[in-house]
């Protein structure tokens, strides 16, 4: 299997909030997943995969981004997915 899962469940909101909590799945079954929040559009994630599928960011002011990619059980990983919240 050299197919490359992809991340599901994420899109822009550009409904303002003090906080956000983000959701995000995977096209296959058993996909671990690496994730970062920031303010920097075109970051990536880096480190280990776990089975993390949420994230919040509690506070903040201006846009930020949640970049994140999967890795399917056969150690094939996505393109990192990267979508904002204000």
């Amino acid at each position: 299997d050299n197919t490359k899962p992809s991340v599901t469940g994420l899109s822009n909101d550009s409904v303002l909030t003090r906080s956000k909590t983000w959701n995000w799945g995977c096209s296959e079954t058993n996909c671990t997943y690496r994730y970062l929040i920031d303010s920097n559009s075109s970051n990536t994630p880096s480190g280990a995969y776990d089975s993390t599928v949420t994230a919040t960011l509690s506070s903040g002011t201006g846009t930020y981004y949640i970049h994140v990619q999967s890795k399917d059980e056969a150690g094939n990983e996505s393109d990192v997915v990267t979508v904002s919240a204000v």
